[in-house]
């Protein structure tokens, strides 16, 4: 969460790379802003005080190597369904620029990294100018990332908490930098980039952290996912459960 002045209130989206220090509102596989319109649209409702959308994507995105293996006509391995919102939501923006049928070699990873930092900057303003929000200020990082590092842990944030970097590590016992982080608030929103996480990057260690009771049934939807069999996710409450 911004620590600005609430007049001067920043919201943070991202990708759900473990490398990306932070702070984020929300994040999915490739900081994709279409997938996460929903959540946007929320946070500046609840926030109409917001004076700027900082936006961060980075170099060796997985999102994007994703993206670039189904313009390439290689199968990714995921549901109908995932393909189907991944396609709808992100790989669709990149048809028509040259990547169809491309190697993933690096030079066209590079090409289609900074395309996308294009793309949601292009996108962001498109949804800020559907809210009356045209404002807002748009930033948009492309940001180096070391390689050559490994993470284990998938933590899925569904809703707000109060102060996100640390109630993430307090609640999960996983420390900052060590896990990578899905923060939004519906299954459609969380499951294409949970399930790339697990089928095609190969994690099993998942852990869920609801912010309310409804975030909770969310969670336990997403829990019984086909692509989630074999795997045991802690699901760790964000929120103090009333007692009667």
């Amino acid at each position: 969460m911004s620590t600005q002045d609430k007049s001067e209130r920043t919201i943070y989206l991202g990708c759900m790379d473990f490398r990306l220090p932070g702070p984020f509102d929300c994040r999915n596989a490739g900081g994709a802003t279409m997938a996460l319109r929903k959540e946007i649209e929320m946070l500046f409702a609840q926030h109409p005080e917001t004076t700027a959308l900082d936006i961060t994507v980075h170099r060796d995105c997985g999102g994007i190597k994703a993206a670039a293996t189904i313009l390439a006509g290689k199968d990714l391995s995921i549901s109908t369904e995932s393909l189907a919102l991944f396609e709808e939501k992100f790989v669709k923006y990149f048809r028509g620029h040259g990547f169809e049928g491309a190697l993933t070699d690096r030079q066209t990873m590079e090409r289609m990294e900074e395309f996308n930092r294009d793309l949601q900057e292009s996108q962001a303003r498109g949804i800020l100018k559907r809210l009356g929000r045209e404002d807002v200020q748009v930033n948009v990082l492309l940001a180096s990332v070391p390689t050559g590092l490994h993470a284990d842990t998938v933590i899925v944030v569904m809703g707000e908490l109060p102060d996100k970097d640390n109630e993430i590590a307090k609640l999960s016992g996983v420390s900052k930098g060590n896990a990578y982080v899905i923060m939004a608030t519906t299954v459609e929103e969380v499951s294409p980039s949970l399930e790339l996480a697990v089928k095609v990057m190969g994690k099993k260690s998942i852990v869920f952290i609801p912010s309310s009771e409804l975030e909770r049934k969310r969670a336990d939807e997403l829990c019984k996912k086909p692509y989630m069999s074999g795997i045991v996710p802690k699901i760790i409450p964000g929120y103090r459960v009333k007692i009667k």
